[in-house]
């Protein structure tokens, strides 16, 4: 059975709305052509997942929502055929291996850490964008990892070795 995704949407799974008003801003500064759903917490994000008459084309799930983990959202979409192929990007403050193992684990297609420059949130929105304007096999948040803005968690050794292992395995 095929699922269509909408392919001019992005669900943004955040539970600080301070840091969705900054990408919100970052969207607008470098004009962006998706539309952004947030979602306030791991409940706003099952009801906006299953209530979806299309799914999201990619996800950008945090990693705490709270009391709950975003792998607890991760590992449910995982498991339903509709959001198998979804497209994750764990974005997260978190930096510890143990947050990128378990986000892999649980089915993360990529782990990136928030950045703490207002000019990094603004590379990966255009970024994000570039990939709705012109979508590849690839997909569009791999880019990310590899972004001069992106830096690894402080911690973790070797994340762009983990990172491409994922990607070609």
């Amino acid at each position: 059975m095929k699922f269509d995704a909408d392919p001019k949407t992005l669900l943004y799974v955040e539970d600080e709305p301070e840091a969705v008003q900054l990408f919100q801003v970052a969207m607008e500064q470098v004009g962006v052509v998706f539309q952004l759903e947030a979602a306030a917490g791991l409940e706003a994000a099952f009801m906006v997942l299953d209530r979806a008459a299309a799914r999201p084309m990619a996800v950008l799930l945090d990693f705490g929502l709270g009391r709950f983990k975003g792998t607890d959202l991760l590992r449910w979409m995982r498991g339903r055929p509709e959001y198998s192929q979804t497209e994750v990007a764990v974005f997260s403050g978190l930096d510890s291996e143990r947050q990128v193992t378990e986000s892999y684990e649980a089915g993360a297609d990529y782990y990136l850490a928030k950045p703490a420059a207002f000019e990094s949130v603004l590379d990966i929105a255009d970024r994000i964008n570039r990939g709705f304007v012109r979508p590849s096999k690839d997909l569009f948040l791999y880019p990310l990892v590899t972004s001069p803005s992106y830096r690894p968690p402080r911690g973790v050794a070797g994340i762009y070795d983990a990172v491409r292992r994922h990607k070609l395995n």
